[in-house]
């Protein structure tokens, strides 16, 4: 019984989701155009690591005009970039882009 507790611990379940989940890639938060850009890197153990880039960008053009601050979001233990949700409007609205990153073997 208690290593079935520890195993919560060190090996949560995984968080599943969709990448449809994230919103949608463009919209509009506080009359701030923000675009999310979806990137996947590969570690040096041959892991996919799916991440996301936020950025605050211009409507007309959708770019960035001058280089940003960048926040890097890193999930806990049984989450994901999902997590992210909740902090990433705001740090956009302060022109502040967010970088969010599934670890290996989650999300």
């Amino acid at each position: 019984m208690a290593e079935m507790f520890a195993g919560l611990i060190y090996r949560p379940p995984r968080k599943e989701y969709k990448v449809s989940d994230l919103g949608p890639n463009r919209y509009i938060v506080k009359g701030q155009m923000c675009m999310r850009e979806d990137v996947e890197i590969t570690s040096r153990r041959n892991l996919v690591l799916r991440c996301s880039l936020y950025l605050p960008v211009m409507k007309e053009t959708m770019k960035v005009t001058q280089p940003l601050p960048c926040v890097v979001y890193l999930h806990g233990n049984s989450g994901s970039r999902i997590d992210a949700d909740d902090v990433v409007d705001s740090f956009l609205v302060e022109q502040i882009s967010v970088f969010t990153v599934d670890f290996g073997g989650c999300g």
